[in-house]
């Protein structure tokens, strides 16, 4: 075979370094590999995925290392790969394409181009022969080659209908009224409607969280006259329950796996993604404040502690993600044989198999068993004859003696490129753990990661970058990578009280607006004013793996207009409200986070601001205590404010505006409602104002 340059071997993404050494002469996304396609007339082909994707993994084995295939690439085309991580606007554009052409999208995701990157045909998986009911990656090669040179009018037909397409949806929604009061409770019954009320969650298999979905349903419980009784709330307490007992948790190390294969949530797709434990941490936490449930606490806390232990960069950012994959097979890290376990536990193996749900025959591949919790301590006693207290101490003995085994075997690989967004949703976890578990180990985890990230992957002129990998990328950062970093900033403030996080967020807010805001038509967009240009400027209105750019920039610019009395700011809130008002209705799924931030301004803020009439151990050690009383208290617009002695900058803040300690005492004001009580100097008094 033709010698080709290894164009792949300087990149910094994991994924594009394992295309380094494929036969297939592979381009990162660029100029070059699109003036080559001009020059030579070809089509282009585009590949993208990411580093911990199965699928991913399956084909670039069977094709892309298959030497014959990719002879055929190399003859017939540019070959273009993209980590759709990195490059989530060239995803969002091209999955975009796949559902326009009745293709589901996901990865790999496998489009065919023009030279002036306008896709023509859209796939996913490509076997290397007919299977699985798909026609083969090879003999499509050919045959879209073939047309290519051939009928050459076809492929643009194509191609201008696809990208018309794309550009009607990405016009901006048409503004209406402010929805209805009664829309988050209506959405909400909606929802319900996909509910599994076996197995929790919606829908049948696969089955994903659908966090954004689950929190929307909290919110209805909180506003629900039933609350903790109501359809809603039973729902949530189900879906985390189901959720935490099955395989799709790790039953040994904590974490959550990206989804079930199944509907009831005993067999993951094993891959470990840095934003679905972001996300379920923060929701747990929020479940333990609306129910006090120990259990909820419990699996927050071990999900945390997976990611400090396995996730966490030496200089605090967090990891990106860890493969399904070890020694070349789909879950071979997790998974059980009974021998196995006998083999470590001995006489105690019989409690094991029971409690976990392992069979000879297995519940996966190969007679092997994804642990889940299939008894409750409770029925071990009753089967095997034991106190209680047996019982739990045999399985506290059981769990770390099969995870200190299982961390002797080889380990999945690991992405530790560090993402900007990825890394705010997870500061937003450790910093609500560090606030709610009064824990300042949880804190500082959060603080060590924005420390990293606003020093290292932000420019002079306060941009983001979107990925840091022995270095900053140079990708700038999206949409979704300014607001969920503000969001951490904004949780982080809550948490510690240190007003350097919250003029962080106002900043990186200043520039978010400035880089996102389409004056024009209103609404946010993916990409930065000064982006590269793409055949178009998409934008991000429904949730996917994260919750929306939109919809996360929308929730932080009304957190920081109640903090700020920033009115410009609330009037975009307003405006994007109106965008999506017609569409929330429509799609509850597909835009709950949407509709959590039209809950939030519906509600409107509940602001608790405690003044300090100077800083010293007592006054702080009273702050503390009545943090510590808030903490346990589910307020999901809460917007709380320690402020000192007026003539701080703290006091200038509008939240602030007004307000004095009384007597020489820590005081107290909780507002709402354009209204604030009296002024308070005891928690009684302050807890009586939050119902």
């Amino acid at each position: 075979m033709e010698k080709r340059a290894n164009r792949l071997i300087h990149e910094q993404s994991p994924y594009l370094l394992q295309h380094a050494h494929n036969p297939v002469d592979w381009f990162p996304w660029s100029s070059e590999a699109f003036e080559k396609a001009k020059r030579e007339d070809k089509p282009i082909f585009l590949s993208i995925g990411y580093s911990s994707c199965h699928w991913c993994h399956v084909m670039a084995h069977e094709s892309f290392e298959n030497e014959e295939i990719a002879a055929l690439m190399n003859r017939y085309y540019v070959n273009i790969k993209v980590d759709r991580e990195e490059r989530p606007d060239i995803d969002h554009i091209y999955q975009q394409a796949a559902q326009l052409a009745g293709v589901p999208g996901g990865w790999p995701l496998s489009v065919f181009l023009t030279p002036d990157q306008k896709p023509f045909w859209v796939g996913t998986y490509l076997p290397p022969d007919n299977r699985f009911g798909r026609m083969s990656f090879p003999f499509l090669l050919e045959k879209i080659a073939e047309i290519y040179r051939s009928r050459r009018h076809e492929i643009e037909k194509s191609a201008v209908r696809i990208v018309s397409a794309l550009q009607e949806v990405n016009r901006a929604l048409t503004k209406s009224e402010l929805p209805e009061e009664d829309l988050l409770q209506r959405s909400a019954e909606r929802l319900l409607a996909d509910y599994d009320p076996e197995h929790g969650g919606f829908g049948g298999s696969p089955k994903f969280p659908q966090t954004p979905s689950l929190e929307l349903l909290l919110h209805a419980a909180k506003d629900d006259r039933q609350g903790k009784n109501s359809r809603f709330a039973q729902a949530v307490w189900h879906t985390l329950t189901q959720m935490a007992r099955g395989g799709i948790y790790d039953q040994l190390g904590g974490g959550f796996h990206r989804y079930s294969v199944d509907e009831a949530w005993r067999v993951p797709h094993f891959e470990k993604m840095l934003y679905d434990n972001a996300l379920l941490a923060d929701l747990y936490i929020q479940a333990y404040q609306f129910w006090h449930e120990p259990s909820f606490a419990q699996i927050a806390r071990e999900t945390l502690e997976y990611v400090l232990r396995e996730m966490t960069d030496e200089a605090g950012a967090f990891h990106s993600a860890q493969d399904a994959d070890s020694e070349g097979e789909e879950g071979k890290f997790f998974v059980w044989s009974p021998e196995e376990i006998h083999g470590v536990l001995g006489t105690d193996a019989p409690i094991a198999w029971s409690y976990y749900g392992v069979t000879n025959e297995g519940n996966f591949e190969g007679g092997k068993t994804v642990l889940s919790v299939q008894k409750t301590p409770e029925e071990l006693v009753e089967e095997f004859g034991l106190q209680p207290e047996e019982v739990r101490n045999k399985l506290d003995s059981i769990r770390e003696k099969l995870f200190q085994t299982r961390e002797r075997r080889v380990r999945p690989g690991k992405d530790d490129k560090i993402i900007a967004s990825w890394n705010g949703l997870m500061i937003s976890a450790f910093a609500r753990a560090g606030f709610v578990f009064q824990e300042r180990r949880f804190t500082q985890a959060a603080s060590d990661a924005a420390q990293f990230i606003l020093r290292h992957m932000r420019d002079d002129d306060g941009r983001l970058r979107r990925s840091y990998r022995n270095g900053a990328s140079a990708v700038p950062g999206f949409l979704e990578d300014y607001a969920a970093l503000i969001g951490g900033l904004i949780e982080l403030h809550q948490a510690e009280q240190e007003y350097r996080w919250l003029q962080e967020a106002i900043q990186l807010a200043e520039v978010m607006v400035d880089q996102f805001w389409d004056d024009e038509h209103a609404g946010w967009l993916l990409t930065p004013r000064a982006g590269e240009t793409l055949i178009g400027r998409p934008r991000d209105w429904f949730d996917a793996s994260i919750p929306s750019g939109s919809a996360l920039a929308t929730r932080q610019l009304w957190r920081l207009a109640s903090i700020s009395g920033r009115n410009d700011w609330l009037k975009k809130v307003e405006e994007v409200l109106q965008i999506v008002g017609q569409a929330m209705k429509r799609s509850p799924h597909g835009l709950a986070s949407h509709l959590l931030v039209w809950n939030l301004y519906r509600r409107g803020p509940l602001e608790a601001v405690y003044v300090l009439p100077e800083v010293n151990e007592q006054t702080q050690q009273t702050v503390q205590n009545w943090m510590k009383h808030l903490s346990r208290h589910y307020l999901p617009n809460l917007i709380l404010a320690v402020t000192e002695a007026s003539g701080t900058e703290r006091s200038d803040l509008a939240i602030a505006s007004g307000k004095a300690a009384v007597d020489g005492r820590v005081t107290g004001y909780i507002c709402r409602d354009f209204r604030c009580s009296a002024p308070l100097t005891q928690w009684q008094e302050i807890e009586t104002h939050l119902v």
